[in-house]
C-alpha cells in the first residue's frame, strides 16, 4: 500500500476513535450531553465523508475487490432515494440526508484497516465508558434488573456495552501481559452489566456469537456455510414467532426461555409485526410504502417495527431487502477470505450473531439519529476483519499452529489406516 494511504488510514484511526467513543453521550439523559454526542456523530459523518472523498481521489478504493459492494450500497441508496421522491410526504430532506451520509461511514469502514494499536486506542476509551458505568452500577447498590445507568433504556445499555465488550475482548486477544489481564477485567465487568440490564434481545445474541465461535473453533467447515441458513431463518423468523405465540406450545416456549434467561421471550412485538405485515407489507410487498414509513401510518400501533427485516420491507419492499441481503452476503464473503485472523473470526461471529438481534431492534439503520451511534459501532463490528493488519508474529503464529493441526490429522489418518 502506498505510504500516504498508510499515512492516512493511520490518522483517522486515531481521529476516529475517541470520537465513537464521545458518540456514546448521544444516548444518555442528560440534555447538554446528549446534546454534545450529537454533536460528536455530525463530526463522525464529517471525517468519515473526508477519508471517503480523498481515498477516492488517491484511487485507493479498490474498485476490483470491493466492486460488488460499491454496486449494491449505489443501488440500495438509489432505491431509498426513488422512495423519498416518489413517497415524500412529511419527512425531512435532512434525515435522508443523514442516511445517505450513513452508508458513506459503512463504506469508509470496509476500506479502513485497523491494527492493534488502533483497537487499543479504541478499546481503551471503550473501557473507560465501561468503568464509568461499572461506578453507577455500585452506587446503584448493584440493581439486577433493568439497569440502564446513565442511557435512556436498558436495551440501549445492554446492545452498547454487548459491542464495547466485543472490541475490548479482541484486544484482550491482540495484547501481551498486563494488557490481556485488564482488558479481560473490564471484559468480565462489561458482561456482569449486561446481564444487569435484562435485555433478551442482548442476552440471546451474546449466546448466539458464542455458539457461532465454538463452531468456529471445532467444525470451521461448517461454520463457512452458516450465513444463508442463518438469514433465511431470520427472515422468517417474525412469522414464525407470530404463530407460536398463538399456538398451543407457546406457554411451554416461555417458560424455557424464563428458566434460562429469567425472562419470557415473548415481549408483545408480535402486537407490532403482525399488523405490520397485514396492513403495510401485504397491500405493498415489492416497493413498499415509502422511505421513513413507520407502524403508526398504517396501523394503530404506536411503536416501532423492532425488527430491521421488516423495516425494510415496509419502507422500500421485497427489491430493497434483496438488495439489502445481498450486501450482508458480500461482506460474509469478504470475512471467510480473513479467518485466518483473530479479528476476521470475531467479526464473522459477530456478524452471525447481527442477523439474530436485528430482529428485535432498529440500530442497524437508526431510526433514530441518536441510534447512529450504535449503528456505526455495529458496523465496525462486522468490518474490522475484513482488513484487519495483524503482525507478522501472530499470523505465523496462527499458521503455524494450522500447519501443526494438519500434521496431527495427517498423522491420525495415517496410523488408523495401518492398524486396518
Amino acid at each position: 500500500m502506498d505510504e500516504k494511504i498508510i499515512k492516512l488510514n493511520q490518522i483517522m484511526i486515531l481521529m476516529i476513535s475517541p470520537i465513537l467513543v464521545l458518540n456514546i453521550a448521544s444516548l444518555v439523559n442528560n440534555v447538554e450531553y446528549k446534546n454534545f454526542g450529537m454533536k460528536s456523530i455530525d463530526a463522525a459523518y464529517l471525517l468519515f465523508s473526508l477519508f471517503f472523498i480523498i481515498m477516492y481521489k488517491w484511487k485507493a478504493l479498490d474498485f476490483t475487490k470491493f466492486k460488488a459492494i460499491y454496486s449494491l450500497f449505489a443501488l440500495y441508496t438509489f432505491i431509498y432515494l426513488y422512495s423519498y421522491i416518489q413517497y415524500q410526504d412529511d419527512r425531512s430532506l435532512e434525515t435522508m440526508l443523514h442516511f445517505t451520509l450513513y452508508f458513506v461511514i459503512i463504506l469508509s469502514l470496509l476500506r479502513m484497516k485497523w491494527n492493534k494499536q488502533g483497537l487499543i486506542i479504541l478499546a481503551s476509551g471503550l473501557s473507560i465508558f465501561i468503568l464509568v458505568v461499572f461506578r453507577h452500577w455500585v452506587y446503584q447498590d448493584f440493581r439486577t434488573g433493568n439497569f440502564r445507568s446513565y442511557i435512556t433504556n436498558p436495551n440501549g445499555l445492554g446492545i452498547i456495552l454487548y459491542c464495547s465488550i466485543f472490541f475490548t475482548s479482541l484486544a484482550a486477544l491482540y495484547s501481551k501481559a498486563i494488557g490481556k489481564v485488564i482488558f479481560a477485567t473490564i471484559s468480565a465487568i462489561g458482561f456482569i452489566l449486561i446481564i444487569a440490564t435484562s435485555s433478551r434481545s442482548v442476552y440471546l445474541t451474546l449466546l448466539a456469537f458464542v455458539i457461532f465461535y465454538f463452531i468456529l473453533k471445532f467444525r470451521i467447515e461448517w461454520f463457512k456455510k452458516l450465513f444463508l441458513p442463518i438469514l433465511l431463518v431470520n427472515l422468517t423468523f417474525p412469522i414464525i414467532y407470530i404463530l407460536i405465540s398463538k399456538g398451543p406450545i407457546a406457554q411451554i416456549v416461555s417458560n424455557l426461555f424464563v428458566n434460562i434467561f429469567t425472562q419470557t421471550i415473548f415481549s408483545g412485538r408480535e402486537i407490532i409485526w403482525e399488523p405490520v405485515i397485514e396492513n403495510g407489507i401485504l397491500k405493498s410487498p415489492f416497493l413498499g410504502n415509502g422511505y421513513g414509513t413507520m407502524p403508526w401510518d398504517i396501523s394503530e400501533v404506536n411503536l416501532t417495527t423492532h425488527n430491521v427485516y421488516l423495516q425494510v420491507l415496509l419502507e422500500v419492499g421485497m427489491f430493497g431487502l434483496f438488495v439489502f441481503c445481498m450486501i450482508l452476503f458480500y461482506i460474509w464473503r469478504l470475512l471467510k477470505d480473513n479467518l485466518h485472523t483473530i479479528a476476521g473470526q470475531f467479526s464473522a461471529c459477530y456478524l452471525l450473531a447481527l442477523l439474530l438481534y436485528i430482529n428485535f431492534e432498529l440500530t442497524l439503520f437508526p431510526n433514530s439519529p441518536s441510534f447512529a451511534t450504535i449503528g456505526i459501532f455495529q458496523w465496525l463490528g462486522v468490518t474490522i476483519g475484513i482488513n484487519f493488519v495483524e503482525s507478522r508474529e501472530s499470523i505465523n503464529t496462527q499458521t503455524n499452529s494450522s500447519q501443526n493441526n494438519n500434521q496431527r490429522k495427517v498423522f491420525r489418518s495415517t496410523r488408523t489406516s495401518k492398524s486396518k
